[in-house]
Order: C-alpha cells, then sequence, then structure tokens
C-alpha cells in the first residue's frame, strides 16, 4: 500500500534544490566580494574626542 502521493517527480525536486544551492552560492560569492572590499579600504574613522 502506498501511503503518500509525491505531486513532484524526483528529477524535478533535485532542479528546484540545485537552482537554489546555487542562486545561495552566487550571493554570498557578491557578498563576500563587497565585504572583501570594505575591509581593505583605507579609511580612517575619528571620533569626535580625536580617537581613531
Amino acid at each position: 500500500m502506498h501511503l503518500s502521493k509525491c505531486y513532484l517527480q524526483r528529477r524535478h525536486l533535485v532542479v528546484i534544490l540545485a537552482f537554489l544551492g546555487f542562486a545561495n552560492i552566487y550571493a554570498m560569492r557578491a557578498n563576500l566580494s563587497v565585504a572583501i572590499v570594505q575591509m581593505t579600504s583605507d579609511t580612517v574613522v575619528t571620533t569626535v574626542d580625536g580617537e581613531q
């Protein structure tokens, strides 16, 4: 007796999960490249007291 009915075939589920995985990797790579640029910039923040 088959208890549950799957509306998506397994290949469609794999394609959806692969797409979400690649989208996640792309987003992390884009955010990391922006973060690296910000971490290596030569800006100095000075407070009102003159401290860095």
